[in-house]
């Protein structure tokens, strides 16, 4: 493995896209000819993050725990406040009723567009990764089992 790629979790790594341009990671193959400034998706459904932007620490620790999430609570309130009492520990042990009062009284516009733009980041990373496994689909052994025994003759 290359060193300047850091591997945060299976499906999110990080690395300077300046050592991409340059040909000192070809370790890497893009979903997208041009990496954006903050991101990327790889082939198989990687997100790569550029490490030689602004804040590019703060978006790997929401994608961390957005990619944990269900696909339903992707994008959704629900969602946003699972976020929020994850992200914010002492948020965890408010009362349903305080936690309310909690987020309307602090005004979290700007971090719900961030959990939703970060949420379908995540959505589009699982479509990539979808696609990727079912193209690219290896045959595992019980396949390879049923196989054999339909060339055999063989019934259900």
């Amino acid at each position: 493995m290359n060193p300047n790629i850091s591997v945060i979790n299976q499906n999110l790594w990080a690395v300077d896209f300046e050592y991409i341009n340059q040909g000192w990671v070809k370790d890497l193959s893009f979903n997208n000819p041009k990496p954006s400034n903050y991101m990327c998706f790889t082939h198989d459904g990687k997100i790569v993050i550029n490490k030689n932007k602004p804040f590019y620490k703060d978006i790997i620790k929401y994608l961390k725990i957005i990619m944990r999430f269900k696909e339903e609570q992707l994008g959704t309130v629900q969602g946003f406040h699972f976020f929020l009492r994850i992200f914010i520990p002492k948020a965890d042990n408010l009362t349903d009723q305080a936690f309310e009062k909690f987020i309307q009284s602090a005004q979290l516009d700007a971090v719900q567009k961030q959990f939703n733009d970060i949420s379908n980041i995540e959505k589009n990373r699982r479509v990539i990764h979808a696609e990727y496994i079912k193209v690219n689909k290896k045959t595992n052994g019980i396949d390879k089992i049923k196989k054999i025994f339909k060339n055999k003759g063989v019934k259900k």
